[in-house]
């Protein structure tokens, strides 16, 4: 199977992977055997869902989020001027919470797992960053000894 640029993709529609009769072209890059490369494939496949799972959660999170014009501020004569609007959005805080929650608890780990994959597949003097090293947000802490407070 080849891609639009001429190499060979990684994984079909059907969500398999390339050249099933070499094992899969994906699990070859990754260096995995036969012998439980399958499980570490699933893994990567479920971390890539994970971490998409969560960006549509962040993205879809923020619709809501947006300033909606309740109306304007007045002219002392009663007429609406409408350089000064009035907004109105909901309390964020719930969303940012579930947002952060979910990137502490699931997605921190799927990125590592991601992180790893690909560092199998590099040569290791292209590589300087261990997976134990996954991205933390901002304040991370501070929202972890929060919930633990809780």
């Amino acid at each position: 199977m080849r891609s639009p640029m001429g190499g060979r993709c990684l994984f079909r529609e059907d969500g398999g992977d390339g050249d099933a009769s070499s094992g899969g072209v994906m699990r070859s890059l990754m260096g995995f055997d036969d012998g439980g490369g399958a499980d570490d494939v699933v893994r990567v496949r479920e971390a890539m869902r994970g971490i998409i799972r969560w960006t549509e959660e962040v993205v879809n999170g923020l619709y809501p989020l947006q300033w909606q014009i309740i109306g304007y501020a007045q002219f002392p004569d009663g007429t609406l001027d409408y350089n000064r609007p009035y907004h109105s959005m909901p309390n964020p805080n719930a969303t940012i919470s579930r947002i952060l929650s979910l990137y502490a608890d699931v997605t921190r780990e799927q990125l590592r797992t991601i992180l790893g994959a690909v560092e199998q597949i590099s040569s290791p003097q292209h590589s300087n960053t261990s997976p134990s090293q996954a991205p933390d947000l901002p304040h991370q802490q501070q929202h972890q000894q929060d919930q633990q407070s809780e």
